[in-house]
């Protein structure tokens, strides 16, 4: 899957930056931590630059419904959203946004053909350099399976381009906010793959401590055996000498 709590952040900047009521709304479809995770990181976004902001969430109960989700769009602008932001797979909401005069952010795709006044731009998804890595280490035999999460430093989420109604100083913060959670990534996966040879190195340890610990207690048996042995063959030779006294006198 991919980090679209990234693209979220960002575009929640852009929507903290043009509201004007301080209330932005948010198509949901269902109460799934993805959904949450989509609606926190834009939350965080926009109050990062407008602490005054609230975000408003409708849920629709669906992936898919464009009636519902243009019904939850105008819900959401009467109770004073002039932002409307989605998770939704139609631009429905997008398109209640142009009806009414307010700003939109899109998901999934750049909706701005369907609202070209409305839109401000939209927390989007680009498969194709997961797809053309994978094609290609198919080809050169070095493909493995795994999980994969990538992000904005993979290009597997982004912000479409910005509508007219978006200000420079907006873009400049969106920028450095995409710079800056780059940054974050590289120091996770290098404080990660650190973490991950500390944790190889204890468990090799703590492997050669039970082969360690392991081989004495078999010594240990090998040992005492030994020594029954012994003692069993000592025995027995005493009582063969002895049966061969009394046999003589």
């Amino acid at each position: 899957f991919g980090r679209m709590y990234q693209a979220r952040y960002l575009t929640g900047i852009v929507a903290g930056k043009s509201t004007k009521s301080n209330v932005i709304g948010f198509v949901a479809p269902y109460q799934l931590p993805e959904v949450a995770r989509a609606i926190n990181a834009f939350t965080l976004g926009a109050q990062s630059v407008n602490p005054n902001v609230k975000v408003k969430v409708v849920w629709t109960n669906t992936w898919y419904d464009p009636a519902k989700e243009k019904q939850a769009s105008l819900s959401l602008i009467d109770a004073g959203a002039d932002v409307i932001a989605q998770h939704q797979n139609t631009p429905a909401a997008q398109q209640a946004a142009e009806e009414r005069g307010v700003f939109g952010i899109g998901y999934n795709t750049d909706m701005s053909k369907m609202a070209p006044k409305a839109s401000l731009t939209a927390a989007i998804w680009n498969w194709g350099p997961y797809y053309v890595n994978v094609v290609e280490s198919v080809k050169n035999g070095t493909w493995k399976t795994g999980s994969y999460w990538g992000g904005l430093k993979e290009g597997v989420v982004n912000v479409a381009p910005y509508g007219p109604a978006v200000q420079e100083d907006t873009k400049k913060l969106v920028e450095e906010a995409k710079m800056q959670a780059q940054k974050e990534a590289d120091n996770i996966i290098a404080n990660a793959r650190i973490q991950i040879e500390k944790e190889k190195e204890t468990a090799l340890s703590d492997i050669r401590n039970e082969v360690l610990q392991v081989s004495l207690s078999i010594a240990e048996k090998v040992l005492e055996k030994e020594l029954e042995n012994k003692k069993a063959h000592t025995q027995y030779v005493e009582k063969l000498l002895d049966n061969m006294s009394m046999s003589q006198s």
